[in-house]
């Protein structure tokens, strides 16, 4: 017996004892108990009312009174277990009812009973096993039955059984391996059949067997190399193949190759750098093309090249700084532009520029502080604007400002406290405010305030004890339940009473052991099953019978080991598949045959060695690639050609160096980007430009400093932030302005000292 139903009988026997000292008037006259049989009180706890007599137990049959939990009632007679046969009472968990008998087991044979966890019935006999073939017994785990006989095995081949794990049937005779070429057998893990010959490898060039990591098959000859140029093999490592000749490089300018690593070809000619100008290569980290000249930098302004990292181009003159002010250049860090002027500061004030940090710009006026009150400016650490005068303080009470750490505003009264009750100010952890007037505790209950945190509660406007209500009562929700307005112990009920589900169930109005039930009796559901009204164990149904979904399943109706069906039959997933109602190993289906796709493929319903199709055969999409029909190396194609996307581009139907196309024109993404058909330096684009957000920002369709917009107009994130579309210094915004979070706090539109709130 476990801790919990020790506990809860403990339980039990004191509450039936405290219910037996209770009392109940019963004809007038006052007895114990809970209820009334006759004239006379008793506990349900202990005992029941049948016909009425007072007797022992929770249930009647006839005039006596019996336990549920051991016996039940047969034809008016009390007998020992949970169901009956006839006149005779048993057990469910031990034994079955054939036909008017008791006997052991969990099935019927005839007036036979046995165990389905090791027997079946057979033509109304009893045999070891757990299917029949024809009128004997056999484990599925072990046999199989093949025309009606059993044999060893997990499948038939004709009339012989055999084992899927080491053979295979090939045209009706029993062959080793899992796959067959013609009439014999061979293993995929090893071999491979090409043309109807079993031969080494793991693609066919003709009729004999290679390896695609060292070979290629060109021209029905197997080469060294893994592409074809002819009828000769090459490694695409260190060759090319140009109009049919095998040339050193990775591409080719021609009839010519080269190297996309160092070299480029422009306008047919094969020359250093990494970008084309004209018929010139040049390199993109260092220079740029203006107007079909090679100039250093990284962008153009007009006909001259610049380096966006130390200049600007302003209305096409290249000036030191980071921002535009007319024709010049500045600075955003030191200086702004206002009206067309480059000023000192972070702001404009009119024509004026001035620092947000130290001043604040109040009806076109630079004042100090950082908030402006009518025409003066002051500072929010240290002041409040009230009604148009600055004040001290952190919040206005009508004219005047106070601190809300110590303060309240009640009414317009300035008093102690962080609550209001009227114009009276209260501590909201000692007080609360009921129907108007201040009492202490944290609840009102009728008028009268009460701490629920010292285990009391108001139930109908009266405090009681307990954390719960049954009518005008309060109970504890871990020892008790309300049944019927009625307190009880327990947390469930049950037929008026209280009982604990940890341990029982209520089934038909009485409590059973078990966590459900099944007709009227209770059951564990970690054991046993209800199947058409009948205890069983296992975890799901089959029919009438129960079984365990972990190891079995059930197919039309029988249970079969393995967890899926295939029509009758049942197989693991993790091990078989069901191709054209036939179980096969595998794990997908290439018509009636099965096959594994780690190394395999279904190209035109055949299986092929690869995890791709080109056509009718199978290929590695991790080394090779199929162009126009056509399986060639690499991992992309360009027309009929393939290349490798790590190296090259297909523009406009031509492979070219680098990863990206602009405009038919091929380019690198890592130093260029391409913005409205024309290569930029830069890898964003902004108004037709190209840009780097690690040094700039795109505002409107400008390209300024910083990492932020405000407006038009960019700023630095870590030091500025923008509000109401002015950059101000800190990270947050409090009605216009801007602070930081690391010291100050924004209290209903006002900037406050941080923790003042």
């Amino acid at each position: 017996m476990n801790t919990k139903v020790i506990v809860f009988q403990i339980f039990l026997l004191l509450s039936t004892k405290s219910q037996l000292n209770e009392a109940v008037i019963c004809s007038n006259s006052t007895g114990k108990g809970d209820v009334c049989c006759g004239g006379r009180g008793y506990s349900t706890f202990s005992s029941i009312c049948c016909s009425g007599a007072i007797t022992s137990g929770d249930a009647c049959c006839g005039s006596e009174g019996y336990s549920t939990s051991t016996s039940v009632c047969c034809s008016g007679v009390v007998k020992p277990g949970n169901r009956c046969c006839g006149s005779e009472g048993y057990s469910v968990f031990t034994s079955i009812c054939c036909n008017g008998t008791i006997t052991s087991g969990d099935e019927c044979c005839g007036s036979k009973g046995y165990s389905t966890s090791t027997s079946v019935c057979c033509s109304g006999v009893v045999k070891p096993g757990n299917i029949c073939c024809g009128s004997e017994g056999y484990s599925v785990f072990t046999s199989t039955c093949c025309n009606g006989v059993i044999k060893s095995g997990d499948a038939c081949c004709g009339a012989e059984g055999y084992s899927t794990s080491t053979s295979v049937c090939c045209s009706g005779v029993v062959k080793p391996g899992n796959r067959c070429c013609g009439g014999e057998g061979y293993s995929v893990f090893t071999s491979i059949c090409c043309n109807g010959t079993i031969t080494s490898g793991d693609e066919c060039c003709g009729s004999k067997g290679y390896s695609p990591r060292t070979s290629i098959c060109c021209n029905a000859v197997i080469k060294n190399g893994d592409a074809c140029c002819g009828a000769e093999g090459y490694s695409t490592s260190t060759s090319v193949c140009c109009n049919g000749v095998i040339k050193p490089g990775n591409r080719c300018c021609g009839s010519e190759g080269y190297s996309v690593l160092t070299s480029i070809c422009c306008n047919g000619a094969i020359t250093s750098g990494d970008a084309c100008c004209g018929t010139k290569g040049y390199s993109t980290a260092t220079s740029v093309c203006c107007n079909g000249v090679i100039k250093p930098g990284n962008r153009c302004c007009g006909s001259e090249g610049y380096s966006v990292f130390s200049s600007i181009c302003c209305n096409g003159v290249i000036t030191s700084g980071d921002e535009c002010c007319g024709h010049q250049g500045y600075s955003l860090q030191t200086s702004t532009c206002c009206n067309g002027v480059i000023k000192s500061g972070d702001a404009c004030c009119g024509a004026e520029g001035y620092s947000t940090s130290t001043s604040v710009c109040c009806n076109g006026v630079i004042q100090p502080g950082n908030k402006c009150c009518g025409d003066q400016g002051y500072s929010v650490f240290t002041s409040i604007c009230c009604n148009g005068a600055i004040t001290n303080g952190d919040e206005c009470c009508g004219n005047k400002g106070y601190s809300l750490s110590a303060s309240i505003c009640c009414n317009a009264v300035i008093t102690s406290g962080d609550a209001c009750c009227g114009s009276e100010g209260y501590t909201t952890s000692t007080s609360v405010c009921c129907a108007g007037v201040v009492k202490d505790g944290d609840r009102c209950c009728g008028g009268q305030g009460y701490y629920s945190l010292s285990s009391s509660i108001c139930c109908n406007g009266a405090i009681t004890s307990g954390d719960a209500c049954c009518g005008t009562e309060g109970y504890s929700l871990r020892t008790s339940t309300c049944c019927s307005g009625v307190i009880k112990p327990g947390d469930g009920c049950c037929g008026g009473q209280g009982f604990s589900t940890s341990v029982g169930v209520c089934c038909s109005g009485v409590t059973k052991s078990g966590n459900a039930c099944c007709g009227s009796q209770g059951y564990s559901t970690l054991t046993s099953v209800c199947c058409s009204g009948v205890i069983k164990s296992g975890d799901a149904c089959c029919g009438s019978n129960g079984y365990s979904a972990s190891t079995s399943i059930c197919c039309n109706g029988v249970i079969k080991p393995g967890n899926r069906c295939c029509g009758s039959e049942g197989y693991s997933v993790f091990t078989s598949i069901c191709c054209n109602g036939a179980i096969t190993s595998g794990d997908a289906c290439c018509g009636a045959e099965g096959y594994s796709t780690s190394t395999s493929v279904c190209c035109n319903g055949v299986i092929k060695n690869g995890d791709a199709c080109c056509g009718g055969e199978g290929y590695s999409a991790s080394t090779s690639v199929c162009c126009s029909g056509v399986i060639q190396p690499g991992n992309a194609c360009c027309g009929s050609e393939d290349f490798s996307l790590s190296t090259s581009v297909c523009c406009s139907g031509v492979i070219q160096p680098g990863n990206g196309c602009c405009g038919g024109q091929n380019f690198s993404t890592l130093s260029s980007v391409c913005c409205g058909g024309v290569i930029k330096p830069g890898n964003e684009c902004c108004g037709g430009e190209g840009y780097s957000p690690l040094v700039s920002t795109c505002c409107d369709g400008v390209i300024t400093s910083g990492n932020a917009c405000c407006g038009s107009q960019g700023y630095s994130a870590s030091t500025s932030v923008c509000c109401s579309g002015v950059i101000t210094s800190g990270n947050a915004c409090c009605s216009g302005q801007g602070y930081s979070l690391l010291t100050n706090v924004c209290c209903a539109g006002v900037i406050k000292a941080l923790g003042v709130c």
